[in-house]
């Protein structure tokens, strides 16, 4: 289903908002009924009414006041028509900005505006291809944004031409069997959906060598250490590996007590910080070479209240 936002207009006369004079909340909006004009003004946060420049006009009756099957018929093409400059400022101050929108009135509540949006998924993070020792398992990692949240599958292919569904493969990342020198130049891409569109990764490969080629797999030496901190508390975890060559690493996380593991965006690092959610929440590192992968062990991270 599309994302669904109900956007409360706040509604009074001017000498009403006048004596008011409140702080309109990011992207709220504001009505003035008064004065022959119907004003909008956007709220962003931090500026007072009389701070607001007003950004449209709206016939009040269409939007708040449907009482009739006909007046509700005929608001939606009103609204499109007098809001665009609002909803523009409404989905600047709002994340994910949608790439379709629709907008009606709300049937039920009186003095809401329904806007229906959704966005096709769009690639953050693309696999990376990968080179390893025969017998070894290689780990690829997909990230795309979208609204409603894009499902996630993974295909491989021979040729690069055609590609067939890898079965259960339906999370961020996706482990390969054991791979054999045979297996060179496999490809293997994530395809992520919405009801708005779909979108490829590009193709990442694997090149397999042979298993006396001399490099070792990656070898945990530290393990990262969870504990119970305060909501909003800046926590730093620390993970070390050998390997030769030196592996590379990336951080996951996953809402306790899920199963399904999301990479981190940007922690490419030996160490992660990020602040407490307060919410249970393991984390670990992912250590990787031509040589194979490791895994550290999970730290759980939260603020208490579970227990």
């Amino acid at each position: 289903m599309p994302r669904r936002d109900l956007i409360s207009v706040r509604r009074g006369t001017l000498s009403q908002w006048t004596a008011v004079n409140p702080i309109l909340g990011a992207g709220e909006m504001g009505q003035i009924t008064d004065g022959g004009q119907n004003a909008i003004v956007i709220g962003n946060g931090t500026a007072r009414f009389s701070e607001l420049t007003p950004v449209g006009v709206v016939n009040p009756t269409l939007v708040t006041n449907a009482a009739t099957a006909a007046a509700e018929a005929a608001a939606p093409p009103a609204v499109q028509a007098a809001l665009p400059t609002a909803v523009q400022e409404y989905l600047a101050a709002n994340p994910l900005a949608p790439t379709s929108v629709s907008i009606t009135p709300h049937p039920t509540f009186p003095g809401v505006v329904e806007l229906v949006a959704s966005s096709a998924p769009v690639v953050t993070q693309q696999p990376a291809s990968v080179e390893l020792a025969a017998g070894a398992t290689a780990t690829f990692t997909a990230a795309a944004a979208g609204s409603p949240a894009p499902s996630v599958k993974w295909q491989t292919s021979a040729d690069g031409v055609t590609w067939t569904d890898i079965g259960g493969a339906l999370s961020s990342s996706y482990t390969t069997p054991a791979l054999a020198e045979a297996d060179t130049g496999r490809r293997y891409r994530a395809v992520f959906s919405n009801p708005s569109g779909t979108v490829q990764t590009s193709a990442a490969q694997v090149t397999v060598t042979s298993s006396g080629g001399g490099g070792t797999a990656p070898v945990v030496t530290q393990h990262p250490s969870g504990g119970t901190y305060a909501v909003g508390t800046q926590v730093t975890l620390t993970a070390a590996a050998t390997g030769s060559p030196a592996p590379s690493v990336y951080w996951q996380s996953r809402a306790y007590p899920n199963t399904t593991w999301s990479t981190e965006t940007g922690s490419g690092g030996t160490s992660y910080t990020f602040q407490c959610a307060g919410t249970p929440v393991e984390y670990r590192a992912v250590f990787s070479n031509a040589s194979g992968t490791a895994y550290t062990d999970a730290a759980y991270v939260s603020d208490g209240s579970e227990f």
